[in-house]
C-alpha cells in the first residue's frame, strides 16, 4: 500500500500505555509519523521509536495551541498535510479509508490542499 503524503503528529506526555497501539495504527498509511513528546517520565519515547515513529522532544509550558503550532512549523514543514492524533487515539478503518479517498481524485482532477472536517 502506498503511503499518503501526510505527516501524523502525535503530541504526547506519559502515553506509554497507549503509544505503541497508536503508532501501529498509522505507520503503514502515512509518509511520516512523528511523536512530539513533552518530557515523558515513562517509556513513551522508546516505545514510539520501536514502532517506527520519529520522536521529537518538546518542553511544554501547558499551552496546547502553542505546542500544536510548534508541530506545524517544525514537523516536516515541507509536507502540506498534517493529521493530529492524541497519544491514545487510533483511527478506525473507515476513517483511514476516507482519508485515502481524499488523495485519490477522479480521473482528470487534481488534488488541491484544503481543510476537511470528517464527522465521527
Amino acid at each position: 500500500m502506498e503511503k499518503l503524503p501526510v505527516v501524523v503528529a502525535i503530541p504526547t506526555r506519559n502515553e506509554a500505555e497507549n503509544i505503541a497501539t497508536t503508532v501501529r495504527s498509522v505507520i503503514d498509511h502515512f509518509a511520516h509519523v512523528v511523536v512530539v513528546d513533552s518530557d515523558s517520565t515513562d517509556d513513551t519515547r522508546a516505545l514510539a521509536e520501536a514502532e517506527g515513529a520519529e520522536v521529537l522532544p518538546y518542553t511544554w509550558d501547558g499551552g496546547y495551541p502553542k505546542k500544536k503550532q510548534w508541530c506545524l512549523e517544525h514537523v516536516h514543514p515541507e509536507i502540506d498535510w498534517v493529521f493530529f492524533l492524541d497519544g491514545d487515539e487510533t483511527p478506525s478503518p473507515q476513517l483511514l479509508a476516507e482519508i485515502r479517498h481524499l488523495f485519490d481524485p477522479p480521473p482528470g482532477h487534481t488534488l488541491r490542499p484544503a481543510a476537511f472536517d470528517i464527522p465521527l
